[in-house]
């Protein structure tokens, strides 16, 4: 689609590589990956990057050598990207007892993603009329109401308005397609 921009979550990175995509038999989707950041439908935040470097596996090497030269992580140090990251925290301290403290804790931390990605997607909603775009939030995680130890993204997105979506759709709807170049 190209009048939306999609925001890359970690699992987004980490769950192909580990399984339906690895590196060995997935080569496509990475492919696919550099070609849609080439192009300016995909992009990630500096905290994401982050939660991939503390890995440092074969992962974190390719995302360096081929989407970071691209500038495909973008900085959420903005002003108002820090105004609606100190809403979002607000609004998490204010669900104690709906979430359990230890999840409210982990969500706050400062090295999570998962605010950041909220954050910086309600800016970049916030100025669409400069990035002519509407910004989806690419995730793994479910909607998931009844969850009480992890706060999932979904939760916060649907209360901030912001669009999300997995990655499957995504990739449907910027087309990927896996083909056999063997003869049978």
């Amino acid at each position: 689609m190209k009048n939306k921009v999609y925001l890359l979550d970690t699992n987004i990175f980490i769950e192909p590589y580990r399984s339906f995509y690895s590196f060995d038999y997935g080569t496509a989707f990475w492919d696919f990956l550099k070609y849609q950041a080439k192009n300016g439908q995909i992009f990630s935040i500096d905290k994401v990057r982050d939660e991939i470097k503390s890995k440092e596996d074969q992962l974190f090497n390719w995302i360096e050598e081929n989407l970071k030269p691209l500038g495909f992580f973008h900085s959420t140090k903005d002003i108002n990207v820090l105004k609606n990251y100190k809403e979002i925290i607000q609004w998490v301290e204010g669900k104690r007892g709906t979430f359990k403290d230890e999840a409210i804790e982990e969500f706050k931390e400062e090295d999570n993603a998962d605010p950041w990605l909220v954050a910086y997607a309600m800016h970049y909603r916030d100025m669409k009329s400069v990035f002519k775009k509407e910004i989806v939030i690419v995730t793994q995680e479910k909607l998931d109401r009844n969850r009480k130890n992890k706060i999932p993204i979904p939760i916060v997105c649907e209360e901030f308005s912001v669009e999300y979506c997995n990655l499957y759709t995504m990739l449907r709807e910027l087309g990927f397609k896996i083909r056999f170049d063997g003869g049978i």
